[in-house]
């Protein structure tokens, strides 16, 4: 893995190049993710797009025929990013990794939050991995959410943090480089695993 320093500009997208159709006020746009793969993705690294498996064209005549085969690509990593982070939304994401564990028992789930709107929860009693927080920032209260000021200062004020980023980037990491099975060790450690 990569060395290279995470650029704070960059986190905090303060040079927006590219938008979407949709109005979205969210901060994980596609230079950040660029961003983050210079920075840690290695050369012959596999991008998985989480849209992958779907028939996915902007032609509407593309040939479905072409679509009818195809590859399963089986989760065994995943990352929900969310802009807030309520309970509702704490709960729906442990129901879905409980369904991706169930799929793959060996399978981590991560979440990542820009604003959080609750109470941390010990997500070791849930089947998500991880809850990260990468602006250590609750959520603006509603009477401020719609005024651009606020939330322009709360985005200066809790500027996305590298470290955290790092940290779910070791987590990936660890997870990718770890030994999933090696039974010629378990004599010498003395367990199957």
């Amino acid at each position: 893995m990569t060395t290279q320093r995470l650029e704070q500009a960059k986190l905090d997208v303060s040079r927006k190049t590219r938008a979407n159709l949709f109005n979205w006020r969210g901060q994980f746009t596609p230079e950040l993710i660029e961003h983050l793969l210079d920075c840690y993705a290695t050369p012959n690294a596999i991008i998985a797009d989480p849209f992958s498996g779907n028939r996915m064209s902007p032609d509407d005549k593309f040939p479905r025929a072409e679509t009818a085969e195809g590859e399963l690509f089986l989760s065994v990593l995943s990352a929900e990013v969310k802009v807030n982070y309520d309970k509702t939304m704490f709960q729906e994401c442990c129901g879905t990794a409980s369904r991706l564990k169930q799929g793959c028992p060996s399978a981590k789930y991560f979440v990542l939050v820009e604003f959080l709107d609750m109470e941390a929860e010990d997500s070791r009693l849930t089947d998500i991995d991880n809850v990260f927080l990468p602006r250590h920032a609750k959520r603006l209260p509603s009477d401020k959410r719609s005024i651009l000021a606020e939330v322009e200062k709360q985005h200066k004020d809790f500027p996305i943090d590298g470290e955290i980023v790092y940290r779910f980037v070791q987590e990936i990491e660890n997870f990718l480089e770890s030994v999933w099975h090696d039974p010629a060790g378990a004599l010498k450690r003395g367990s199957f695993i």
